[in-house]
């Protein structure tokens, strides 16, 4: 140990320090309601080319890493409306490898080395107690240590983002440094601050100070401070590799950017260190670090041997942490595949390369895929499900899935692969209308337990039911679609009255899907002018129902504000009674101008301008295309003042304040706020001057003062 102290600290010291030095760091989702999405932000428990290739990795992992027994489907963005069919792929990782709220957060420096700033702080802490330094001189080292925070916590210094630092921000830094110096006596602290001042001078980036303040520790009698020195020098060197190696906005520039006599000795500091503490504190890390030793060096071929050595011991991996890992060293690098054998990471660069063009440049051709046959001599099924997956989603050929994998749609579990495999199967057969699909995503459920799969199927159903003109059956009793998300979208797109209306009555069901049901019944009632039907059903709102929530996605919503109905604003300057008694009176006469009026009111003051569920219709093929069973899905609040100008009949009053409303729409911009088709402005200029020509005394003509 001691021959290679002195040998590894001849080596260090042979090599010349660069003066400056600069470091750098690894560099609204609304999916389509569809099995086969291609959203760039969500991913599917499917392997599939537009899934997150971390995703597809993960998947493939938990075949091989048990992921929790306790399993609970993760607190998502409810905004997106992704339900539990779509994820981001560190909700999957989440719920298959749950881990514990850490208590310190730490994301902001990932990536950069103040990534370690905090662990660190704590085992430094934690070693001064050990080694019994002086309680004065303790405190006086981590006062010291945490001054160092301040280069890593200022984005404005160019920090944790881009981590590059001038001359000038490096001398600021120091200037904030609080050196102990002229508190530590004893020689326990001197060699704890010895330590500090390498690890300040690493941590703003001045290599040499830190290489030779960690080479004079090698050779303490601190059994800590020694090893760290020498795992420290090995980031040191690392950092000092890499300092001119990244662009601007952290973009890799390649091998020849590197700083070759740096990295070449990272490699041979981080080789001993793993050689002499095969169980050392830091030995993961300096075997993490090793790969990105050869990803920076352009080493492709350790490089995969490296991770395909992972992957062989399966079940000692963090599965996120590989899956993100690789991802950034292996998945899009174009010189490292042609070293790659192991058909997991294969199946997941193959997939990526299956993707439609918007997304690469040169689609995997099927005599590329048929030359990694070899390497799945022993995943025959993954290679069939990997030509499969050619055939449906490059090929565009769907009966030719059918014939690479075959039914097993009847099964007590699946794993993710076998469940993909069936999944592209029940697919296929939807892509040819193939009349067995029900009855093959029927079959599915049973199996499909693990996480995500049910919902997988239940979607497959719901889809397949839906377009054959039987959305009914998935609100039968006995319906085995039970997702909310799923059953929710239906019921705001693809069902009529009835259907509704049972629902929102029907107490086995969630408050939340009741309140859907019940909301989009009484909205399209009063689109479809629907007076008495919404005057009966109205009666259904909860008296302690909730008028807060936002008009967006109803299934995505965590509030869904039916109370508006009940208990939404109806007036301000125009005087209007409740919208029960406004609705009333057009029940008994359609074409009412004040109770017409009023209506206009009670949408313009909730909201209901900038909600519609005629204007985000679902596109053809995804969930809740069917069309709708009503009249009208939108409330137009112009059109009411346009019928009112109009008539003949209208009373002085009335019509003022239609003419004021319609110009009124599109004020400030000139864009419609209304709804209805966009109106000229020699339109718009008419109903003005009618206003103001017509009922120049009316409150309206007075303070309408332009038109837009």
């Amino acid at each position: 140990m001691t021959k290679y102290i002195l040998l590894i600290m001849a080596v260090l010291a042979a090599l010349l320090m660069s003066a400056s030095a600069q470091a750098s760091s690894d560099g609204g989702c609304y999916p389509e309601w569809k099995l086969n999405t291609d959203s760039a932000c969500a991913s599917t428990i499917v392997l599939m080319p537009g899934n997150d290739t971390r995703t597809n990795m993960l998947l493939l992992l938990a075949d091989r890493v048990s992921p929790t027994a306790n399993f609970e489907y993760p607190k998502t963005i409810s905004y997106e409306g992704q339900g539990r069919n779509f994820f981001r792929w560190n909700k999957l990782e989440q719920a298959l490898y749950p881990k514990p709220v850490a208590t310190l957060d730490r994301s902001r420096f990932g990536g950069s080395r103040c990534q370690t700033f905090h662990s660190g702080t704590l085992l430094f802490a934690d070693q001064l107690r050990t080694a019994k330094v002086k309680r004065k001189e303790q405190e006086a080292l981590m006062a010291a240590r945490s001054s160092i925070f301040s280069i890593c916590a200022d984005p404005q210094r160019g920090g944790y983002s881009r981590y590059y630092f001038s001359e000038e921000q490096k001398a600021l830094a120091k200037l904030e440094w609080s050196n102990p110096s002229t508190q530590i006596r004893s020689r326990k602290g001197r060699a704890f601050l010895q330590y500090l001042l390498g690890a300040q001078a690493f941590y703003v980036g001045d290599f040499k100070v830190a290489h030779d303040s960690f080479t004079a520790l090698t050779k303490s009698s601190n059994d800590w401070l020694q090893e760290t020195a020498i795992y420290m020098i090995g980031r040191t060197e690392l950092n000092r590799a890499q300092a001119s190696a990244f662009g601007k906005w952290g973009d890799f520039e390649g091998p020849d950017a590197v700083n070759k006599i740096a990295i070449t000795n990272a490699e041979k500091v981080f080789a001993a260190y793993i050689k002499n503490f095969p169980k050392g504190r830091y030995t993961g890390s300096a075997q993490g670090l090793m790969r990105r030793v050869f990803w920076l060096a352009g080493d492709t071929k350790r490089l995969a041997e490296a991770y395909e050595q992972m992957l062989g011991r399966a079940n000692s991996l963090d599965p996120g942490t590989f899956a993100e890992e690789a991802d950034t060293k292996l998945f899009f690098n174009a010189t490292v595949k042609n070293d790659i054998s192991d058909p997991l990471l294969l199946t997941v660069i193959a997939l990526e390369q299956m993707r439609k063009p918007a997304y690469r440049d040169k689609i995997i051709s099927l005599a590329e895929l048929q030359q990694l046959k070899s390497a799945f001599a022993n995943d025959p099924e993954l290679y069939d499900y990997l030509l499969a997956s050619h055939a449906f989603h490059v090929e565009g050929n769907a009966r030719k899935v059918l014939g690479l994998i075959p039914d097993a749609a009847r099964q007590e579990n699946f794993s993710y692969l076998q469940f993909s495999r069936q999944a592209l199967r029940g697919m296929a057969l939807a892509r040819l209308n193939d009349p067995n699909e029900e009855g093959f995503w029927r079959d599915m459920i049973a199996g499909a337990k693990r996480p995500y799969q049910r919902p997988f199927v239940e979607l497959g159903l719901a889809t397949s039911l839906e377009s054959k003109g039987q959305v009914d059956k998935v609100f039968a009793a006995d319906s085995p679609v039970q997702d909310r998300t799923i059953r929710e979208i239906l019921l705001q797109y693809s069902v009529g009255p009835e259907i509704l209306r049972r629902t929102a009555d029907d107490p086995s069901r969630s408050a939340h899907e009741r309140e859907v049901a019940l909301f989009t019944l009484l909205y399209k009632q009063l689109a479809s002018r629907d007076f008495t039907g919404f005057l009966k059903d109205s009666q259904s709102i909860p008296a302690d129902v909730e008028r807060a929530g936002y008009l967006t996605m109803l299934h995505a919503d965590e509030n869904v504000p039916l109370g508006l109905f009940s208990k939404g604003n109806i007036q301000d300057d125009f005087p209007c009674p409740s919208l029960v008694a406004t609705v009333g009176s057009l029940a008994k006469n359609k074409n009412q101008g004040r109770p017409r009026l009023c209506l206009g009111e009670f949408i313009r003051l909730n909201g209901f301008d900038y909600f519609s569920f005629g204007n985000r219709l679902p596109k053809e093929g995804t969930l809740g295309s069917a069309g709708s069973k009503f009249a009208s899905d939108t409330l137009v609040r112009q059109d009411i003042y346009k019928d009112i100008i109009a008539d003949p009949r209208a009373n002085k009053a009335d019509k003022a304040y239609a003419l004021y409303r319609a110009v009124y729409c599109y004020a400030r911009t000139g864009n419609n706020s209304c709804g209805g088709k966009d109106v000229a402005l020699s339109q718009r200029k008419a109903w003005f001057r009618q206003l103001k020509n017509s009922y120049p005394n009316s409150k309206w003509a007075k303070a309408l003062k332009y038109y837009w």
